[in-house]
């Protein structure tokens, strides 16, 4: 009752606008983790492919 009787204030407009903001941050969010991910996989490959390089050469020695 007391907000329907109050006049429109200047942050009103503000709101859809803000959720807006941040519904494109969490997008953003949801792709950096996802790039995070698969450079966290690349990464892991990489490892494991020279620990295996060096364990072969230790094994042949």
């Amino acid at each position: 009752m007391f907000l329907k009787n109050s006049p429109k204030s200047k942050y009103d407009t503000l709101t859809p606008a803000l959720l807006k903001k941040m519904s494109k941050k969490e997008e953003s969010l949801d792709e950096r983790v996802i790039g995070q991910e698969t450079d966290g996989e690349e990464i892991a490959e990489i490892i494991s492919k020279k620990l295996l390089n060096l364990i072969e050469k230790k094994v042949t020695l």
